[in-house]
């Protein structure tokens, strides 16, 4: 329709020119036919002549008038018999010139012709609106035709494409059928790209299937893990409130009971449970900070239960849909491993005869004074040297000397402050006494070395009929000034040595 509309003005101005041009080119032929007869009325100036030529040249309706115009006065004009009436205009008519019968080349006159201008518009609109309407005609039978043609050629086998696409199930087997007229062109080409996608989507969901399957046997195989792991785990927002946490944790680790599980997921659990809360949130900072595990030995004290240890291995990460963060907890119950380590600790410090320390442990516990920022006591140093403990084991043996290294111990403890003051071995039959002294209590310190002397110089009794004696020479001085034990202890041997020299069994203050 559109190109109807385009076309139409153009055919239709096209077709009266057309039209307009074979009239003209009509009516000279017509002239020239009669030009002969024409030229002999003119020549011989015959009137009768002339009536016939312009007779004939009326019988084309589409010639309004005609004149034939000769030499001196000779005119002849002929109107048709409807149109008598009417005045010729002299810019529309159309002349042709008349030659001499007996000499081509001269001019005798000329026919004028009055073309039927409005007959001839007329019948040239006419032909143009027969032309349009044959147009209009071939154009909806060429529409109705291609129409057919398109739905028989495409439509339809685009249709029979698109319900078999429909009625395929993405992923399952099968192709689209084409048929054979259809195999080399367009439909055929859409047709095996279509296969191809299905082919290549069929491919792809059967992965993703496998996939699916793969990651929801994982989930499954996570979770039962998650459920029947010997170790507890939990999850927590940010403020330590429990969001998941399998079954060993509340059962075994934490313990809770029904009063506790009510209030639980409004608590704080790592403050709830854990004794040390400077050391739960550092390491929870470490996790932030460093983005990677942290993991430390910490004390579980809850009310309700036995304190242990648990190693406790944390992360912290942020969840990506609502964007908070959550810290992820493993504990293991490490209370076993925690005490072997401890009594394992406490042996390395440990004189193994006597049960005191000995000098390793010794060494730490004055290390701890010095480094403890809150300790403000004095300490003090006593260095003990047994009088006549060699002869006691060439004359008994080594099972006596020990009986009597025991003893001694005994009863160095008994002469101490047990929650304050330290005892320990630190040699074959040297001792160290620690005191602690709220200020330089020089007479407290006399009066404890002072029994000391007496509790060590009774008799030790090897068995019902054996017992033996020994003395002790001691070195006293303050720890503070000195940067380690050892050279406390030099300063107190020195003092201890003075009173060897003087006769033992007593006790010096160094200078």
């Amino acid at each position: 329709m559109v190109f109807i509309a385009i076309a139409a003005p153009i055919i239709n101005n096209l077709g009266v020119e057309r039209y307009e041009k074979e009239a003209q080119v009509q009516q000279q032929r017509l002239v020239g036919v009669l030009s002969s007869s024409a030229a002999i009325a003119t020549y011989v100036s015959n009137e009768e002549i002339a009536q016939e030529v312009l007779q004939g040249l009326l019988e084309d309706d589409e010639i309004l008038a005609a004149q034939i115009v000769g030499k001196g006065d000779f005119v002849k004009l002929l109107k048709r018999d409807n149109q008598s009436q009417i005045t010729l205009n002299d810019d529309e008519k159309r002349y042709y010139s008349l030659y001499s019968p007996v000499d081509q080349y001269e001019g005798i006159g000329v026919i004028n012709v009055w073309p039927n201008t409005k007959l001839i518009s007329q019948r040239a609109a006419r032909n143009a609106a027969n032309y349009i309407f044959m147009l209009v005609l071939l154009t909806l039978i060429l529409g109705i035709a291609s129409m057919f043609a398109t739905n028989l050629l495409v439509a339809s086998p685009l249709r029979h494409l698109a319900d078999q696409v429909s009625a395929t199930t993405p992923g399952e087997k099968g192709f689209i059928n084409v048929s054979g007229i259809h195999k080399q062109d367009e439909i055929g080409m859409v047709t095996y790209s279509v296969n191809g996608f299905l082919s290549v989507t069929r491919v792809a969901i059967q992965a993703e299937r496998e996939l699916r399957l793969q990651i929801e046997r994982m989930n499954q195989h996570f979770s039962n893990v998650f459920a029947s792991s010997h170790v507890g785990i939990m999850v927590t927002d940010e403020e330590g409130r429990l969001l998941h946490h399998n079954p060993v944790l509340l059962d075994s680790i934490i313990k809770l009971n029904a009063s506790h599980m009510e209030t639980l997921p409004q608590q704080d659990i790592f403050s709830l449970a854990f004794s040390d809360h400077d050391a739960v949130t550092n390491l929870i900072e470490r996790a932030r900070s460093t983005e990677e595990t942290a993991e430390a030995d910490l004390l579980l004290t809850l009310a309700w239960r036995t304190p242990c240890w648990v190693h406790c291995i944390l992360t912290v990460s942020r969840d990506q849909e609502n964007d908070k963060e959550i810290i992820e907890c493993v504990l293991h119950d490490v209370t076993r491993r925690v005490q072997e380590a401890e009594a394992i600790k406490q042996l390395a410090q440990q004189d193994a005869l006597t049960g005191l320390y000995n000098r390793r442990g010794c060494e730490l516990y004055f290390k701890r004074w010095q480094q403890d920022p809150n300790e403000t006591d004095h300490l003090v140093v006593m260095l003990l040297d047994l009088d006549s403990f060699k002869p006691i084991n060439d004359a008994h043996g080594h099972g006596a000397g020990d009986f009597v290294l025991q003893t001694i111990a005994a009863r160095l403890q008994a002469e101490v402050r047990a929650n304050m003051d330290l005892i320990g071995r630190i040699g074959g039959d040297e001792f160290v006494v620690f005191l602690k002294m709220k200020n330089d209590q020089r007479n407290l310190v006399e009066q404890v070395a002072r029994k000391i002397l007496i509790s060590i110089s009774e008799k030790i009794l090897l068995n019902s009929s054996q017992s033996v004696s020994v003395g002790v020479s001691i070195g006293i001085t303050m720890a503070s000034g000195f940067e380690t034990l050892e050279d406390a202890m030099q300063i107190a041997d020195e003092a201890m040595y003075q009173v060897k020299l003087k006769g033992k069994n007593d006790f010096i203050f160094a200078n």
